[in-house]
């Protein structure tokens, strides 16, 4: 099964946050969203889940679920602050969702602590969540989350409070576990390694606008806007005449193998991406 949004949008009176969003996601596949602050990545997220007011359509596979209550959605929501339940142990956070739909406690408690052995936290049954570590809540948070098997996880910007190390540590421990569920996600973030570690493809969005869609590789290596490659890192750039066997000629000389139409155009570059000739023409110090 698949999840499609089609002409998706948002907008606050003239004001439009999301626009015309298509998308697909194959069950049991990883999208990551990749944009700056502000680019209208939590919208996303919030209409899918049915949070927030949107035009166009939600849905799984033909059932469509515009008009669907989020609770009769089947999505599982992970956010940043992990939001538990302070007064509920970490075995009675992980219960909740189900207990919630009428499940019997003796299955709920089966399916809480399945999830928790998943999530590494054997023996964290009966600690207070304000005693957890950063990692740990989130961890906590995710076992929540698919306790009642959701149909799609949305994961909004989840490791963006962690430090580097443990973030890096814990999102790859979570792809494991996800992909061992055959979990759909959609996971929006700001963050470019994690974009392109975690996803199975990678959407860039910008001003509420989907710029492109692909594998991450082919995202990274061929940015379909000038946009998507400043937002990448391609941050040099010169202004040349591609020829029709896509060699580009520039002020700083001919640059080949670009592979572009003929006419005028800008090359864009990483920083990276710059080697050293030492036989080429060019002397200098630095």
């Amino acid at each position: 099964m698949t999840l499609r949004l089609e002409s998706l949008g948002v907008a606050y009176g003239p004001t439009v946050a999301l626009a015309t969003i298509d998308l697909v996601v194959p069950t049991g596949t990883t999208l990551t969203v990749l944009g700056p602050s502000g680019s209208g990545k939590s919208t996303l997220l919030r209409a899918i889940a049915g949070l927030e007011p949107a035009s166009g359509r939600v849905r799984w596979d033909a059932e469509d679920l515009t008009a669907v209550p989020t609770h009769r959605r089947g999505v599982g929501m992970v956010f940043q602050d992990h939001a538990l339940l302070p007064h509920r142990d970490v075995l009675g956070n992980v219960r909740f969702g189900l207990e919630g739909r009428g499940t019997d406690r003796t299955a709920a408690t089966a399916r809480a602590r399945e999830l928790l052995t998943r999530a590494g936290l054997v023996g964290y049954e009966h600690r207070t969540v304000t005693s957890l570590s950063g990692g740990e809540a989130q961890r906590v948070a995710l076992a929540r989350a698919l306790a009642p098997s959701p149909r799609v996880l949305l994961l909004d910007e989840p490791y963006g409070a962690l430090d580097r190390e443990l973030r890096d540590r814990l999102m790859l421990d979570v792809r494991a576990i996800l992909r061992d569920a055959g979990m759909t996600v959609v996971h929006v973030t700001h963050d470019h390694d994690e974009a392109f570690a975690l996803g199975d493809r990678v959407a860039v969005l910008h001003d509420g606008r989907l710029e492109q869609v692909g594998p991450g590789e082919e995202v990274w290596r061929r940015p379909a806007t000038a946009r998507v490659a400043r937002f990448l890192g391609a941050t040099n750039g010169i202004d040349g005449t591609a020829r029709s066997d896509g060699t580009i000629d520039t002020g700083l000389g001919p640059i080949t193998g670009a592979g572009t139409d003929a006419g005028a155009v800008q090359f864009l570059w990483r920083p990276e991406a710059l080697r050293i000739d030492p036989t080429g023409p060019w002397r200098g110090t630095v």
